[in-house]
C-alpha cells in the first residue's frame, strides 16, 4: 500500500491510499496555520467525520518541505 498526499490552496491536506494504481481510500484534513509560529497547527485539524482527541498542541514545521508540482509524496 502506498499513500499520496496533496495540499490544496484552501489549507486542505488530501491523503489517498493506493493498492497498485487503485485509490482505495481518501481522507481530507482541514489545516490551520498558527499565526505565532507560521507552522501548521494540528491541534484544531480535523478529518471530515473523524475526531482527533487528546492533542493539546501539535505543530508541523513545513519550512524545509519540498514540493513536486504542488503535490507532496511520501
Amino acid at each position: 500500500m502506498t499513500a499520496k498526499a496533496s495540499l490544496s490552496p484552501k489549507d486542505t491536506l488530501c491523503v489517498s491510499f493506493f493498492i497498485g494504481d487503485e485509490a482505495i481510500f481518501t481522507l481530507k484534513l482541514q489545516l490551520k496555520e498558527n499565526t505565532r509560529s507560521g507552522c501548521i497547527d494540528l491541534s484544531n485539524a480535523y478529518f471530515n467525520g473523524v475526531v482527533i482527541c487528546g492533542i493539546d498542541c501539535l505543530e508541523v514545521d513545513l519550512s524545509n518541505a519540498e514540493t513536486n508540482n504542488s503535490r507532496w509524496y511520501d
